[in-house]
């Protein structure tokens, strides 16, 4: 079988609604940034839920009796910054700093998502196009198919009808993020459900060659449970040298100059295509199928 890894998808599509060009604007995007510390005090069912992660923050995890050693060098390397609480058999350890660190989180289509959630029938889509490039390092495929996860709609019940989604091309969002400090990276998704140590196991390095970067930027906020929250393929932005003084102040960034379109709420299947090539928000995404040019790389020859 020939596997292939997508590259990019450079244009984006959302189908079954006709483009207007007076539904094209500049506007203002506000970004509003949270502390993780509320995250860890939600009940079980939110957690359970996708919503909320009590292990948030959670740089390492000893059982109790393998725990005497980590406890001593980590109180003497954050001191007054450490939090260490016992699970079951468990002992976890975080950092108090981390948990008040302005942040923000995305849900984020990438190789892995696509995998994972695409269709028999556009798998084939793409298999046919392969076969036809045979000798080709590179294949493009037009109007391929972005899937969400069903399981990402569960937890933040996008399926209600009081709620919406907005998508974000990140490219010049981002951009303008990081030039009001804001460092963003992928989350890694590990098993949580053992003994781990970020720092000792060198996990950070994902991230950072320096186990001193690893700790200046608060890593272990880009962490979460494989088991529970990969399906949610999240990036997170930071502002790592800002801490919030109140769980309920939160902190909003303003970014100007974007371009946003809507769809509109009632659509036809004769409806047109509409590119969206060059737009950073387009709203009122929840119902419509979402596709975009893609080139895959073959990785078995």
């Amino acid at each position: 079988d020939q596997q292939f890894q997508r590259r990019r998808s450079p244009t984006c599509g959302t189908k079954k609604f006709k483009a207007t060009i007076s539904s094209r604007c500049l506007i203002y995007a506000y970004f509003r940034f949270w502390v993780f510390y509320d995250c860890t005090f939600l009940d079980n069912s939110k957690c359970d839920n996708g919503q909320g992660d009590k292990h948030e923050g959670v740089f390492a995890k000893y059982k109790k009796k393998n725990s005497r050693k980590p406890k001593k060098y980590y109180r003497a390397l954050f001191k007054n910054d450490l939090i260490i609480e016992q699970e079951g058999d468990y002992i976890l350890f975080k950092r108090k700093s981390s948990l008040y660190i302005p942040a923000i989180c995305f849900y984020s289509i990438d190789n892995q998502t696509i995998k994972d959630n695409m269709p028999d029938d556009e798998k084939k889509k793409i298999e046919n196009v392969a076969s036809k490039g045979i000798n080709s390092k590179r294949i493009s495929v037009n109007n391929c198919l972005l899937p969400i996860s069903e399981n990402y709609r569960t937890d933040f019940e996008l399926n209600s009808e009081s709620k919406d989604a907005v998508l974000i091309q990140p490219r010049d969002v981002l951009t303008k993020l990081e030039e009001h400090g804001v460092f963003y990276k992928k989350v890694t998704y590990i098993d949580m459900s053992n003994e781990f140590d970020i720092f000792k196991d060198k996990l950070y390095t994902e991230y950072f060659t320096k186990v001193e970067d690893a700790i200046d930027k608060h890593i272990e906020i880009f962490f979460k449970d494989k088991t529970k929250y990969s399906h949610q393929c999240e990036l997170r932005g930071i502002i790592y040298n800002e801490q919030l003084t109140s769980i309920k102040k939160g902190k909003t960034i303003s970014l100007e100059g974007l371009k946003r379109i809507d769809i509109p709420e009632h659509t036809t299947p004769d409806d047109e295509i509409l590119n969206a090539t060059g737009i950073d928000f387009i709203c009122n995404v929840k119902n419509i199928v979402l596709r975009g040019g893609a080139t895959f790389e073959r990785l078995i020859d």
